[in-house]
C-alpha cells in the first residue's frame, strides 16, 4: 500500500511547528506558573518569617525591661552571698577571730570607740579610737597591757601613737597599736 499524502508538504511544515509552537508554550506557561507559585510561596515565607522575628524581637526587648529591675536585685544577693562566704570563712574556718574579738571586746574599756580596726599578718592591730576624755587613753593602755586570757597576757606592744581632742565634750580620738598573743587567746600553752 501506498500512502498518498494529500496535504501539501508546506502545510504539514505549518502543522508541525504549530504543535511545537504550542507544546512550548505550553511549557513556558506550566513553568511560568510554578515559578510565579514559587515565587509566591516565597515572599510569604520570608513576610511570615519577618513578622515573627518582630514579635521575637518586641517580645525580647520587653523581657530586658522586666529584668532591668531584677538586675540590682541580683547584685545585692551576689554580694549577700559573698558576705555569707566572707563570714563563714572567718567563723567557721578561723574560730580564732570570734575568739580574739571577745577578747578585744572584753578588755576595751567602756568609754571606748572602735572607729578602725585592722590587723596585719603578724597579727599587729591598729586602730582609730575615740574615747569619753583624756583619761580614756590611760584606761586603755592599762586595760590592754593588763588584759590576761587564760592566765597569760593577750596583748603585749600596747602603744598610743597620737591623740587630738575633739569637740567641746572633752572627747579624744587617738590612734593605738597592739599585737595579739595567739597563744593566750586560743588557750595554747607559750614554749
Amino acid at each position: 500500500m501506498f500512502k498518498i499524502n494529500l496535504i501539501p508538504e508546506a502545510k504539514q511544515q505549518q502543522q508541525k511547528v504549530k504543535k511545537v509552537n504550542v507544546i512550548v508554550t505550553t511549557v513556558a506557561v506550566v513553568v511560568a506558573v510554578i515559578l510565579g507559585s514559587i515565587s509566591l510561596l516565597l515572599g510569604g515565607y520570608i513576610v511570615t518569617r519577618k513578622a515573627q522575628i518582630m514579635s521575637i524581637d518586641s517580645q525580647t526587648s520587653e523581657l530586658k525591661n522586666q529584668l532591668k529591675a531584677y538586675s540590682e536585685l541580683e547584685k545585692t544577693v551576689l554580694s549577700l552571698e559573698t558576705g555569707i562566704k566572707d563570714i563563714n570563712n572567718i567563723v567557721g574556718e578561723n574560730s580564732k577571730w570570734t575568739k580574739t574579738f571577745t577578747v578585744v571586746e572584753a578588755a576595751t574599756p567602756n568609754d571606748i570607740r572602735f572607729k578602725s580596726f585592722t590587723v596585719d599578718a603578724n597579727n599587729v592591730v591598729s586602730v582609730d579610737v575615740e574615747g569619753g576624755s583624756v583619761k580614756s587613753i590611760d584606761r586603755f593602755i592599762k586595760s590592754f597591757t593588763a588584759y590576761q586570757s587564760n592566765g597569760t597576757n593577750a596583748f603585749t606592744n600596747v602603744d598610743v601613737d597620737s591623740f587630738t581632742l575633739t569637740g567641746s565634750g572633752g572627747k579624744v580620738s587617738f590612734q593605738a597599736k597592739f599585737t595579739i598573743n595567739e597563744q593566750a587567746i586560743n588557750g595554747e600553752a607559750s614554749n
